[in-house]
């Protein structure tokens, strides 16, 4: 199962040859428009739903045959919770997340929405992948706290996990570029998958092929994971 997150950085309507050769089965997609649905199941095939955020941007959940959404549970300006079926009867609860810029002056920073999702995380047993742009990294302590508080509820950062990285590693390979600058790179895009997974592969996109181009000044992170079974 390929699993994964991209900040699009709007305008996705002109952006989905790149999202179709990204090769995924389930994805969440941040700074997307209202009409994401539309475009995603009548153009494209995928089962599709949509949240909307702040500034007339949202968030989108997609998942393409043979995987699809069976239900959006509750949901939110920063997340979308979604109950997603594949082959072999396989059942995976994926959350979309998009830490958005907070209010001015509130209590409401990029790892305090973090918190909050994970406060609402069902305990029933669903596996349960959690991905999207968290706006934070290792440099940030209350991310790290998050990061434990997955960790507690059995889910670990692929990327880490897959390089056998510490939760407060540096990491080598950037997931945003602060104004788009080379120089100002940043990883704060995660996918967080069950620890039980085996994780085949991860990818990062690079700077030459998305922020060079006038995509986004995100790339975007896809996950290939097993559950030993049919996933």
């Amino acid at each position: 199962m390929r699993l994964g997150t991209w900040n699009c950085q709007t305008g996705l309507e002109s952006k989905w040859s790149v999202l179709d050769g990204l090769c995924a089965d389930v994805m969440t997609i941040q700074e997307c428009g209202a009409d994401t649905c539309a475009q995603a199941t009548s153009q494209r095939g995928w089962t599709c739903e949509w949240q909307a955020g702040r500034y007339r941007k949202g968030l989108a959940v997609l998942a393409r045959d043979p995987y699809r959404i069976a239900l959006r549970e509750r949901s939110q300006p920063c997340l979308i919770s979604t109950i997603v079926l594949g082959p072999g009867e396989l059942r995976v609860r994926f959350v979309g997340f998009w830490a958005m810029t907070p209010s001015r002056g509130g209590s409401d920073t990029y790892p305090q929405q973090a918190t909050e999702l994970i406060g609402q995380l069902p305990g029933d047993g669903i596996p349960t992948v959690v991905a999207g742009d968290f706006n934070a990294s290792w440099r940030n302590a209350h991310h790290l706290r998050n990061v434990a508080s997955l960790a507690a509820r059995g889910l670990v950062n692929a990327y880490n996990s897959f390089y056998e990285l510490a939760a407060n590693a540096r990491l080598a390979h950037p997931t945003s570029y602060f104004q788009w600058n080379r120089a100002r790179p940043y990883h704060m895009d995660f996918v967080f998958v069950p620890e039980s997974w085996s994780i085949r592969s991860v990818e990062v996109g690079s700077f030459e092929d998305y922020p060079a181009r006038g995509l986004s000044d995100h790339v975007p992170v896809i996950v290939s994971a097993s559950n030993g079974d049919s996933v």
